[in-house]
């Protein structure tokens, strides 16, 4: 155990000891663990790994120097130090360490950007962020008890990660 960790809960990072529902404890995808699907959590989310999918978070979301999104995420905080290939919605702030690659658009309330990072695409902030937030709600993903997986989007989902 290092010298450094929380006696409560054993974490190292305060931002990530506690989700606003009271939650303990982060959610990881792993480096070498890739994600093909959606997720949605009322807690942290942490990922090292590769998700192809939407991500949903209604807490903070840290993509890792590794860690690789294909697809949106929809946060309320967000720290990346890795890639996102898609739309990056964060109703609070978003943080983008010099190490962090994006190609998409972004609608975030507060901007913090490092010196090296690379961002490609459209940038909505501020005043005209709240309100498109606003008039957006957090997507359920969970899908109903009828619903049915697309045969198409499915196969190909199953291409895309072969080619990966």
């Amino acid at each position: 155990m290092s010298i450094f960790k929380n006696k409560a809960d054993g974490t190292d990072r305060p931002e990530e000891r506690k989700s606003p529902g009271g939650e303990a404890g982060v959610s990881i995808i792993a480096a070498g663990m890739t994600i093909v699907g959606n997720i949605e959590s009322n807690g942290n989310v942490r990922i090292d790994g590769r998700l192809i999918g939407k991500l949903v978070c209604k807490a903070r979301v840290t993509i890792g120097g590794k860690g690789r999104i294909e697809g949106s995420v929809d946060t309320a905080n967000a720290l990346i130090e890795g890639e996102v290939h898609g739309e990056i919605m964060v109703r609070e702030l978003l943080q983008l360490q010099e190490s962090a690659r994006i190609s998409g658009d972004i609608t975030t309330v507060r901007l913090a950007v490092q010196d090296g990072a690379i961002f490609t695409g459209n940038i909505k902030m501020g005043k005209e962020a709240k309100e498109i937030l606003a008039r957006t709600p957090v997507p359920n993903l969970i899908p109903n008890e009828n619903h049915k997986p697309d045969a198409s989007q499915a196969a190909a989902v199953r291409d895309k990660v072969k080619t990966a």
